[in-house]
């Protein structure tokens, strides 16, 4: 392995210089840091030259931008790259980024520890993998964006989304009292679970068609948020998806979802009306429980044609299903014709008959 340093660009206005670590039997180099005084932006080619021979650029190396205090922007630009461990660790000036992996995007623990001005993210690729800290396995996820408590928005364009251990955290757990709006793209295939969870300051979420699912807990106990539109494309919509989202008023559900995860919108307790599409076959125990001022529920399917599991929707709400028939806490309402009528005689009872001379006196 062999360091040497290299411009990327001739331009006459660009004098910043990047460290590579080339491996001359793969002839392929890694971004290993920065020569001169640190660079506000980092740019470079998906290749760079090395006494005449063309290296593939990979990745950024372990450490290769810790602690650049001057950095404030940074696009990542790769078909097949990584970010290293700690690769930009402690860079208090960086304040946006985009990752644009292609088809793959490998990200190490602690990247972006302590970013404290990182306010915007961009993620994007067919298939993002972030490999956890073998010496901190308890918060695999977290320790990426550890101690970013800054960010305020983050664009999510990712298809697919792989971590070496069980994801029931945030990826963005350290600043889930600041991000305010999250957007799902349509390239975005599955909503992560536990995405957005525990966000206090999230407001919007914009939720693209061609989703086809929402993960359990993804927007759990976001308590700003007011409004969900759920496009049809979505599936599933899973398990606590929205829980505890004590502000939502406005949802939407799409006409394609077939299945509401028990405990979806659980205590979501500013609903009043919800329509639920003909598309939906299942919803499971407890979906609605604990949304106090929800009134009516109009189902938009003949109620044989639904499956509604024990405790799913509040006692004293009002379902209406498209066939007419209504439904309070899990009974169906018989309508009584308030009309008086005579009581009908029963015909088939026989009458014994009585003696004509009974009771005659001479």
């Amino acid at each position: 392995m062999i360091a040497f340093s290299s411009h990327l660009f001739a331009e006459e206005n660009r004098n910043d210089v990047l460290l590579y670590e080339f491996d001359t039997y793969t002839h392929k180099a890694s971004i290993a840091g920065a020569e001169y005084l640190n660079p506000s932006t980092i740019f470079w080619d998906d290749s760079v030259l090395y006494r005449g021979v063309a290296y593939e650029v990979t990745g950024i190396k372990d450490f290769a931008f810790y602690k650049n205090s001057t950095l404030r922007s940074f696009w990542f630009m790769m078909n097949k790259g990584y970010i290293g461990k700690a690769a930009f660790a402690g860079c208090s000036n960086l304040k946006d980024f985009a990752l644009f992996g292609g088809e793959k995007l490998t990200i190490y623990t602690y990247a972006f520890q302590r970013c404290y001005n990182l306010s915007k993210i961009t993620i994007a690729t067919d298939r993002l993998i972030l490999i956890p800290d073998k010496e901190s396995p308890y918060y695999p996820l977290r320790n990426t964006f550890q101690g970013c408590t800054g960010i305020d928005t983050v664009q999510w364009r990712v298809k697919e989304f792989e971590t070496l251990h069980n994801m029931h955290e945030s990826l963005f757990a350290a600043s889930k009292d600041h991000i305010s709006y999250f957007e799902f793209s349509e390239d975005v295939r599955c909503i992560p679970k536990f995405i957005c969870q525990d966000f206090s300051a999230l407001e919007k979420v914009d939720i693209a068609d061609k989703i086809n699912e929402i993960g359990e807990s993804a927007f759990q106990n976001c308590i700003r948020l007011t409004s969900v539109i759920i496009p049809g494309s979505v599936k599933v919509i899973g398990e606590s998806a929205f829980e505890g989202c004590a502000s939502l008023e406005n949802l939407v559900i799409g006409n394609g979802v077939r299945k509401i995860g028990s405990n979806a919108f659980q205590y979501c307790r500013s609903i009043k009306s919800v329509i639920i599409p003909s598309t939906v076959t299942k919803i499971e125990y407890e979906a609605f429980s604990g949304c106090t001022n929800l009134q009516t529920i109009h189902i938009q399917s003949p109620h044989t044609m639904i499956e509604i599991a024990s405790s799913a929707i509040p006692s004293n709400t009002k379902v209406i299903f498209s066939d007419g028939v209504t439904m309070i806490g899990g009974v169906v309402q018989t309508k009584y014709n308030t009309t008086k009528q005579k009581p009908k005689q029963n015909l088939d009872k026989k009458v014994p008959q009585t003696n004509p001379k009974q009771g005659l006196t001479k």
